[in-house]
């Protein structure tokens, strides 16, 4: 039986697919973001395995953006890292470097995002499926002075569809999304991360409503950068 490898992208974290017989992957990372001072030091990413096998990854840079509620990546060397491949050894951890190339820095808060990405190993007599992780770690250079949101939500057919633009000049990260009513009791609808939006950006999410859920007379919440905020909108009404 041939081998065959399955690449997993996610937004924030990698996380293992789990499958029967699979060759579990063990790369893990920390921190899962950084933010580095506009002509500032270095910030460094720790590479782990936690796996019985060699394990290999490259690191690539990308500037982040944000258009029409999608996020896009573009490759740059305004930040780099090294080094770039890398191989770890069963219970090994590889420290990366994460660099802002250039002398002259932009004003305000820049986004880059890390992918950092388990590379196949061939080891000729595996077989069965080998899962391969994909992390996508957001990077931020310069500082804004706050996010400045605006929210628009409806809810129709057991969805809620979510426009949140950021008039403001640093990052906003949205989590801990919940239905709060009359009565106080909050009902989660995103337990962890939503999204990002970034300065000038508009980004749009579809929410399912739990079923048994009402979305009559109540309010949405969240947290934005990790803080509880008051702001909270009834659906269909904006802000």
């Amino acid at each position: 039986m041939c081998s065959h490898t399955l690449v997993r992208g996610l937004a924030l974290a990698g996380q293992l697919a789990a499958a029967p017989h699979a060759a579990a992957s063990g790369l893990q990372i920390a921190p899962t973001s950084l933010a580095l001072a506009a002509g500032g030091p270095a910030q460094a990413i720790w590479l782990t395995n936690t796996g019985d096998r060699l394990l290999r990854a490259q690191v690539r840079a990308f500037r982040w953006s944000q258009d029409e509620g999608k996020d896009a990546l573009d490759p740059t060397h305004a930040l780099v890292a090294s080094p770039p491949m890398l191989s770890i050894p069963p219970g090994g951890r590889q420290l990366v470097r994460v660099i802002r190339s250039g002398t002259q820095a932009a004003s305000g808060e820049q986004a880059f995002r890390l992918l950092i990405d388990e590379l196949p190993v061939d080891e000729g007599k595996q077989n069965g499926v080998q899962y391969v992780l994909r992390y996508s770690v957001p990077v931020f250079v310069g500082a804004g002075t706050a996010p400045d949101l605006h929210w628009s939500a409806t809810a129709d057919n057991g969805e809620i569809r979510l426009e949140v633009r950021n008039a403001g000049t640093a990052h906003a990260q949205i989590s801990t999304l919940r239905l709060a009513g009359a009565d106080g009791a909050a009902t989660p609808l995103v337990p962890g991360l939503l999204g990002y939006v970034l300065p000038g950006a508009t980004m749009r999410w579809t929410v399912p409503v739990p079923a048994g859920a009402t979305t009559a007379n109540v309010h949405i919440k969240a947290e934005i950068n990790g803080e509880p905020t008051d702001q909270t909108l009834s659906p269909g009404a904006s802000r």
